[in-house]
């Protein structure tokens, strides 16, 4: 460079969309446009297709199984009221139709439980169900012993082991009866907040997005 020479400044380079002409530029906005569109609504679609799986399992699952517990769970209560009318009576032939109902009621609460056991995802509930069906099992095997002991005349065994294994079957099984249904709210609680979880997502894009 000679002295006192400016150096020349090479000229700006304009932005390649600068460049464009009006319709071109128009056209690639349209098409972000689209593309930003287009994402949201599938993303929309996908939150609402599984909010609507969820929203079946919850109504025809969760809220299902805790209807079917609480009818359970009354039914175990009915067959222990009547199984303290056996243990009272002195007729055989009244203590042989309380065995015959209490075998009804057992039969739907089989139901119940068969019903149930297929429907069942979460693991932890599943592991509570088979506490409760190991408390079911013990509770039935003492309660045809008691049966069994009133059927022979033997009134004071048959009270006996009423009192001291039928009645603490009952509680742990009522117990376990219990803790279960709490434990399908819970689930319940769950999947409901999932569903308002994916109700609400695609609202939050739409509002990003302004």
């Amino acid at each position: 460079a000679f002295p006192g020479r400016r150096t020349a400044t090479p000229p700006r380079k304009e932005p390649a969309v600068k460049n464009l002409k009006i319709g071109a530029r128009l056209g690639i906005g349209f098409t972000v446009v689209l593309v930003l569109l287009l994402v949201v609504t599938v993303t929309a679609l996908a939150r609402m297709q599984t909010a609507g799986d969820l929203t079946y399992r919850l109504v025809n699952t969760s809220i299902k199984n805790q209807r079917n517990v609480a009818e359970w769970g009354k039914l175990i209560e009915m067959n222990n009221l009547q199984l303290e009318t056996a243990i009272m009576v002195s007729d055989p032939a009244v203590a042989a139709d309380v065995a015959e109902r209490m075998k009804k009621v057992s039969a739907r609460s089989t139901e119940l439980q068969n019903d149930i056991e297929t429907s069942l995802r979460n693991p932890g509930v599943k592991e509570q169900f088979k506490v409760v069906k190991e408390g079911r099992f013990a509770y039935l095997a003492v309660r045809d012993a008691l049966f069994k002991a009133k059927f022979a005349g033997e009134d004071a065994l048959a009270a006996t082991v009423f009192r001291e294994q039928l009645k603490p079957r009952a509680a742990s099984y009522y117990a376990a009866i219990d803790k279960f249904a709490k434990m399908q709210i819970t689930a319940a609680d769950g999947v409901a907040a999932s569903i308002l979880d994916s109700y609400a997502s695609p609202r939050v894009i739409l509002i990003a997005l302004g």
